[in-house]
């Protein structure tokens, strides 16, 4: 039985680590491709469902914050939020510090936070189209 289960650990294990360097690498090419994106959201909640298999929650915390970054990649800003802070709070108050749960929390809310001023602020061009329409003008500016 103790063969078994030290056995099983072990396999287990090397997955986890096989699923984080391919996970890593569709997360990298994410940024530019969607179906990678998409991949690597796919190998994360695998390597979660490990994760619990293991009862190691630090490791499934870990693996939600990898997931949350593919959501962030998709530009699901509104989840990767309630993901992430959830992930935090836990990593604060869990009576474990982990400083790399930490660190990989403010990872991506320093990017949530960077998405939603980029995607919230409207360019130039919109700009002057929304001040044209108030002020009555037909002409557009380019």
């Amino acid at each position: 039985r103790i063969n078994y289960l030290v056995r099983k650990r072990c396999e287990l294990e090397e997955n986890m680590a096989w699923l984080s360097t391919l996970g890593g690498g569709y997360s990298s090419l994410g940024d530019y491709f969607t179906y990678c994106a998409k991949k690597a959201g796919k190998i994360s909640k695998y390597q979660l469902k490990l994760a619990i298999e293991m009862s190691d929650p630090i490791m499934a915390s870990k693996c939600r914050v990898f997931w949350a970054q593919s959501l962030l990649q998709q530009g699901h800003l509104k989840l990767v939020k309630k993901i992430v802070w959830n992930v935090y709070q836990y990593a604060k108050h869990n009576g474990i510090k982990d400083m790399r749960l930490e660190n990989m929390c403010q990872s991506v809310w320093n990017r949530l936070k960077y998405l939603y001023k980029y995607h919230h602020k409207p360019n130039k061009l919109q700009t002057i189209q929304s001040f044209q329409e108030k002020n009555g003008c037909l002409t557009k500016i380019l």
